[in-house]
C-alpha cells in the first residue's frame, strides 16, 4: 500500500472517529395503564446520596434548570408540596479511547499510532407516581461525542427526552 493510500485511510478514520455525533438516541418504557390525564404538576426528587453526579453540583444544577424549563414549556407546573408526579434523574459520562496503528515496513521504519478520544453521555429520567412510589415512565437519552462537554449534552438530552414524554402523554389523553 503506498503512502498516499495509507494517508487517506488514516485521515478517513480520524475524521470518522473524531466527528461529534448529531443524533441522540432516546429510549422509553411506559406503564400503559397509567392515567396521564391527571398529570399537571411535578417535583424534582433529590439525588441519591451515592449518585456519582453529587460530585458535579454544576451538572446537577444545570439538569434541574433544564428539566424545570422543558417541563414548564410542555405545560406542566412545578409544585414541590402536592405534585402529580416526581421526576427522578441522573446522568453519566464514560470516556473511551480508540486507537489505530499503522504498521511500518522497511529496516528503519517505525509504526505510528493514532488516538481518538470520545465519550458516551447518558441521561436517565424516571417519572414516578408520588403515592405508589412506582415509576410509570422511564427514559434514557444517550449520545457519543468526541468533542464537547456534559454541559452541552444536557440541554439537548433533556429537551428531546421531555419531548418524548409530552408526545406519549398526549397520546394517552
Amino acid at each position: 500500500m503506498n503512502s498516499w493510500t495509507r494517508l487517506c485511510i488514516v485521515a478517513a478514520a480520524v475524521i470518522t472517529l473524531t466527528a461529534p455525533a448529531t443524533a441522540q438516541k432516546v429510549q422509553t418504557e411506559i406503564d400503559s395503564h397509567y392515567d396521564f390525564v391527571r398529570l399537571k404538576t411535578f417535583a424534582l426528587t433529590p439525588l441519591n446520596p451515592k449518585d456519582v453526579l453529587n460530585k458535579r453540583p454544576e451538572i446537577v444544577n444545570e439538569l434541574k434548570k433544564e428539566l424545570v424549563s422543558e417541563l414548564e414549556k410542555a405545560g406542566y407546573r412545578e409544585d414541590e408540596v402536592h405534585p402529580d408526579f416526581l421526576v427522578s434523574f441522573t446522568a453519566d459520562q464514560q470516556k473511551y479511547r480508540s486507537s489505530y496503528t499503522e504498521s511500518a515496513t522497511g529496516v528503519n521504519a517505525e509504526s505510528q499510532t493514532y488516538n481518538s478520544d470520545y465519550a458516551t453521555r447518558t441521561l436517565i429520567l424516571d417519572l414516578v407516581d408520588p403515592g405508589t412510589k412506582k415509576p410509570f415512565w422511564h427514559a434514557t437519552a444517550s449520545d457519543q461525542y468526541s468533542l464537547g462537554t456534559m454541559e452541552k449534552f444536557i440541554p439537548k438530552a433533556v429537551k428531546k427526552t421531555v419531548e418524548e414524554f409530552r408526545k406519549e402523554a398526549h397520546k394517552r389523553k
